[in-house]
């Protein structure tokens, strides 16, 4: 028999279904939007429910109950996701660093961050890191720029967008250069700590995070910063 004959007799009604309910869920496990992996996980489960209805020799009422609790549970992540974005109001410039910077986070995330962290103002020659410590802050710069220097020697000048202290954050290592305001420079500074421990509490966010410093890096490596 030909394969496209065999597909044929295997692609019942019955069979998409349970197709869909396990590609659903394949799916949802791509999504780094929270509410759009609950959204899928939701739907996934109401097209389980029906073909464990209707499959032969059903209903699985062991399966129905079980994706009946994994609804619930999207379905209640969904109604509190929604909630938390619509209390949501961000300034323009926050808008414009959640499409730019830190267009890898969701809104939710992105106002965690947010309260984490706080605005810090630089005059030209102000030091925000010294090398051979543990930095107390990481920055990302919003105006101005800059500059790294290591053992008195200039190797870098930051401009906006790019980050201040990330090796020694992603390593937790001792920074290996000073970096000094060169003009007047503003900065999101979030504290070592308390950054740490909301990304313990929230893996996505800590993913995230990552490929935010670790792409910052590249750049820098690459020399477009």
């Amino acid at each position: 028999m030909a394969l496209a004959e065999i597909l044929a007799d295997q692609l019942t009604p019955l069979s998409i279904v349970g197709h869909l309910s396990f590609g659903l869920t394949a799916a949802s496990l791509a999504m780094r939007d929270m509410l759009l992996l609950r959204v899928l996980g939701l739907v996934s489960g109401l097209f389980g429910v029906v073909y464990n209805y209707l499959v032969p020799g059903g209903p699985l009422w062991l399966v129905i109950f079980w994706l009946g609790v994994f609804m619930a549970i999207h379905a209640f992540r969904v109604i509190e996701i929604i909630r938390e974005r619509r209390g949501i109001q961000f300034t323009d410039e926050e808008r414009e660093l959640h499409a730019t910077v830190f267009r890898g986070f969701d809104a939710v995330e992105f106002m965690r961050l947010l309260n984490v962290g706080e605005r810090a103002t630089f005059a030209p020659g102000d030091l925000l890191l010294d090398a051979g410590v543990h930095a107390d802050r990481l920055y990302i710069i919003l105006d101005g720029a800059v500059e790294i220097t290591r053992d008195g020697v200039s190797v870098a000048r930051l401009k906006p967008g790019a980050a201040v202290g990330e090796i020694s954050f992603l390593q937790d290592a001792l920074t290996t250069a000073s970096a000094v305001a060169a003009e007047p420079t503003r900065c999101l500074a979030f504290p070592t700590k308390a950054l740490r421990a909301l990304l313990a509490r929230h893996p996505s966010m800590r993913l995230s995070m990552t490929g935010l410093l670790s792409g910052d890096l590249a750049a820098k490596l690459a020399g477009a910063r």
